[in-house]
């Protein structure tokens, strides 16, 4: 499933480089931590398990094609990941929703083109600090069975709390054409900003806009970017960020942006 990398990788469904760039040439090592093939965790989600899922597909014309995830928040709303639209015009950009099915459009739900992208001001490709995009819709969503917006998780989740991730990612970070046609599932447990920073702090400091998460045999990969970390309660926890090359699961954290602390800029920017 998806996420950042610790070096800059050309992806043939996904966002850019998830690892800040200015550390990739000195962290590079770690691409080789584990170098097996193992699937990364994960299995096929439940029909409308999250109807609040999009794929976010660039608009080549005659085709489409998935590069990063996103949560409805709003009837005209998605918010994703700043790298996945980082660069990016609104038009070449198009919401899929209300399927589980990366290659098909919803039922009853037609693909929008983005009609304008909000990305964070002080996003940072470098820390990758400021995550955090919105995508305006140009017509509201109604809800349906297959469709649903999330509520922005407002609780602090501070370490051990159960938590899953959603996404088209790939399930194996060494096979760039493990790219499930179904959207995928996985387990994950809250870690805590201390035990997070102790882990990558050398690398990159976790802002206390991240959340990060970690799970014996889950890890989110390239291709869940912009997608959901969603709480117990079905709240949108995280923000697919950034985390380790190939997408080893078990010691190195996945690492989330945290809707909670962007709250009010979402609500000040956000389309009803």
């Amino acid at each position: 499933m998806a996420l950042k990398l610790l070096v800059l990788a050309a992806l043939v469904l996904a966002a850019q480089a998830r690892f800040p760039k200015s550390l990739q040439a000195r962290w590079g090592f770690l691409d080789t931590l584990d170098d097996s093939t193992r699937v990364v965790g994960g299995s096929e989600a439940k029909q409308a398990e999250a109807p609040f899922q999009i794929s976010l597909q660039k608009d080549y014309i005659i085709l489409k094609s998935h590069i990063c995830g996103g949560s409805l928040i709003a009837p005209r709303t998605v918010v994703t990941a700043a790298h996945c639209t980082d660069g990016s015009q609104a038009n070449s950009l198009v919401v899929r929703m209300g399927t589980n099915k990366r290659s098909q459009p919803g039922q009853g739900v037609p693909d929008q083109k983005t009609s304008k992208i909000i990305q964070h001001p002080n996003y940072d490709s470098n820390t990758i600090q400021n995550d955090i995009s919105l995508l305006i819709l140009p017509k509201a969503v109604s809800p349906a069975s297959n469709v649903a917006m999330i509520e922005l998780e407002t609780q602090d989740l501070v370490g051990g709390e159960d938590v899953k991730v959603f996404g088209w990612g790939l399930t194996d970070g060494n096979n760039q054409n493990s790219i499930p046609e179904n959207l995928q599932v996985g387990n994950l447990k809250i870690v805590s900003r201390a035990d997070c920073q102790a882990k990558w702090g050398e690398v990159n400091a976790i802002h206390e806009g991240m959340i990060c998460a970690l799970a014996p045999s889950t890890q989110a990969c390239n291709g869940d970017s912009g997608g959901p970390l969603v709480s117990a309660n079905n709240k949108l926890t995280g923000i697919v960020s950034w985390g380790p090359s190939k997408c080893p699961p078990g010691e190195y954290m996945a690492v989330f942006t945290l809707p909670k602390y962007y709250q009010d800029w979402i609500k000040a920017n956000w389309v009803q």
